[in-house]
């Protein structure tokens, strides 16, 4: 406490919790797929963001050694999050209401995983629907 006295600069989010000023990931969570295709997933779909969050998804990608590829299109979706066309499927990360939107609902799992941590800690859901129609998904926090 004494140490305070020479702050400059104190970062509250919006609830008032102190922060770093720096977003970062600190779990993954997979719902019928493993975490590191739900962090792959995201960074790809994140890759041209300049949204904080997704500097964070991407240096989590780096530091867990993913290879990050190119989204074939990408839409951003003001107050949602965003969705992206890969290889594989459609990429869809942001809120839940993004998710409602494009018909994924979120599964008990999800909602109890939601519910036990709370939904401010979890910055952005993923969706993930492959071309055959097998859908996946995850909370990135």
């Amino acid at each position: 406490l004494e140490r305070l006295s020479s702050i400059n600069v104190l970062a509250l989010d919006k609830t008032g919790t102190i922060t770093t000023g720096r977003p970062e990931v600190v779990a993954i969570k997979g719902f019928d797929t493993d975490e590191s295709a739900v962090l792959a997933a995201a960074a790809i779909a994140e890759k041209r963001s300049e949204h904080p969050l997704a500097r964070a998804i991407l240096q989590r990608a780096e530091d867990d050694g993913l290879e990050v590829g190119d989204a074939q299109s990408l839409t951003m979706k003001p107050g949602l999050g965003v969705e992206a066309e890969t290889e594989t499927g459609t990429v869809l990360i942001g809120n839940e209401r993004l998710l409602a939107q494009n018909g994924i609902e979120m599964t008990k799992e999800a909602l109890e995983y939601s519910k036990s941590h709370g939904l401010a800690m979890c910055s952005s859901w993923a969706g993930i629907r492959a071309r055959n129609n097998y859908m996946s998904g995850g909370a990135i926090q």
